[in-house]
């Protein structure tokens, strides 16, 4: 058989059921060494499902697995990492509380001919493996929660690719990172690929897919619909084959101009910046662009209560509030859609309903005895506003897809009254039609009186959506842009320094 193009991983027939829902019916696969094959699909197509049956955290209800012409079902995540498999989590799997190096190899640590582990050697090898990404400001013996959300996404991604697996799964593992260290992953992508592996690459951005994949297969309801080269296909057909109908133009800005100034920051300082003044118009989405550590967050955060500020002023419709915490916001009608819907956003094992009212129970009760009739109206209104997929109100929050996730953490602000909500990565993770549909959520928002601060890293969400654009570097608001003025370019050029 051509080494080239044996393949290495074949799934025939697989099912899996979860309540009220087939996640997987009949799916068929297969992954060849030295190839890179996409696998792509709206959230809830079943591509989180396949990977989590690979990984040995679920286990199919029938149908087969074959690695090397070898059949298997794996009892636990160790017990598929033994067998070769390693996987990039779209979601963090790391122990903060733990070192990268530590981190980095929690399942293969190097020991002595004692069995002690051997630290030095460790944090040795946790250096070389940090060099790849050129990762000279992070020292192996630093504890993961004293990193950024992007440098996290690194040690994830090295963790993985650590142990020297003969297949590699990666979902959705430049959703943190930086144009520069997006290129360093697709350089050890390649490297291994050369190596003999088999490498499995789930993402929603297409671009990607065309530059690094060999194969694609589409998802759609839980089962493969299509299978193809890359060099075969284009944009509009992969899109097409996800979604199921055609999607047209879903950055639909609006043109009305806004007036009136509804949040006004004056000369806000913290640890992190100084004297940062901008505006936030009535009726209007306020795009906030930078490169991962330009501050941006750490402004909402600011704003929102959570990072508290030295000195300046948050002035709401031209009357100076104070905000000292979260609550201080939310009394004033502040809402802020965190970037991490797992750690920071959601209660997972929490049902969709008790989510939607978690930011404002007393909203909900009297005399401390919730109206239960009251909770459940307002989550149905909620879950039909937002098109949130879900088999009933009570259905666990970790059992959602991805997008569905998204627009839950969207209606938990709903129910809350807000005048403005700070929106961070509103999309990320998530397929072009969960797109269309959080964008539809947004601009409703807008027409009912919400003014939107946006953070965003999608040039094109940026572009598309935003009525005005902030660009942000080093903790600084470097530039305004407005009109024809918000494009590509000159995002891209203030954003990087370039001129």
């Amino acid at each position: 058989m051509d080494k080239e193009k044996e393949i290495i991983l074949e799934i025939s027939n697989l099912i899996k059921t979860f309540p009220g829902v087939k996640a997987l019916d009949k799916v068929c696969f297969n992954l060849k060494k030295r190839e890179v094959h996409a696998l792509i699909g709206e959230n809830g197509a079943g591509k989180s499902t396949l990977m989590n049956i690979l990984s040995g955290i679920y286990k199919q209800d029938c149908g087969s697995m074959k690695i090397n012409n070898k059949q298997f079902i794996f009892d636990n995540p160790f017990d598929a990492k033994r067998n070769g498999i390693s996987t990039v989590f779209q979601e963090l799997s790391l122990i903060k509380n733990l070192t990268i190096a530590e981190n980095i190899f929690i399942s293969n640590k190097p020991v002595n001919r004692l069995k002690f582990i051997n630290f030095n050697r460790m944090y040795k090898r946790c250096d070389s493996l940090l060099d790849l990404f050129k990762k000279k400001n992070l020292l192996s013996n630093t504890l993961v929660k004293d990193l950024t959300v992007g440098e996290m996404q690194v040690v994830e991604i090295l963790k993985a690719f650590s142990g020297s697996p003969k297949i590699l799964i990666l979902d959705e593992p430049t959703s943190s990172l930086s144009d520069n260290d997006k290129e360093k992953l697709f350089k050890m992508i390649r490297d291994f690929k050369e190596n003999g592996v088999g490498i499995i690459y789930i993402s929603h951005h297409l671009k990607e897919i065309f530059e690094i994949a060999d194969r694609v297969t589409v998802f759609r309801d839980g089962s493969n619909v299509f299978t193809g080269n890359i060099e075969e296909v284009d944009e509009k057909t992969l899109m097409k084959k996800m979604v199921g109908r055609k999607l047209g133009n879903i950055y639909k800005k609006s043109t009305y101009i806004p007036k009136e100034t509804c949040l006004a920051i004056k000369d806000l300082n913290s640890k992190y910046f100084n004297n940062i003044s901008f505006n936030l118009k009535c009726g209007e989405i306020l795009g906030f662009y930078g490169l991962v550590g330009s501050g941006r967050t750490e402004l909402a955060k600011t704003i929102f209560g959570l990072i508290k500020y030295k000195s300046g002023g948050v002035f709401l419709n031209n009357k100076k509030i104070i905000i000292n915490k979260p609550a201080d916001a939310i009394k004033n009608g502040i809402g802020y859609m965190t970037e991490d819907r797992k750690l920071s956003g959601l209660f997972l094992k929490n049902s969709v309903k008790e989510n939607i009212i978690a930011t404002n129970l007393n909203k909900f009760q009297k005399f401390g005895i919730i109206n239960e009739r009251k909770v459940v109206s307002e989550t149905e209104e909620s879950i039909e506003l937002t098109g949130i997929k879900t088999y009933g109100i009570n259905q666990e929050s970790n059992t959602l897809s991805g997008g569905n996730q998204q627009k839950l953490l969207l209606s938990m602000w709903l129910s809350i009254g807000n005048k403005i909500l700070i929106v961070d990565e509103p999309t990320k993770g998530v397929d072009m039609g969960a797109r269309d549909e959080i964008y539809n959520i947004l601009r409703g928002m807008v027409k009912k009186g919400i003014s939107i601060i946006m953070i965003t890293s999608d040039l094109m969400e940026c572009v598309g959506l935003s009525n005005r654009v902030y660009v942000m570097k080093n903790y600084k608001i470097i530039e305004e842009l407005y009109g024809t003025d918000i494009n590509e370019e000159k995002i891209i050029i203030a954003a990087t320094g370039l001129k």
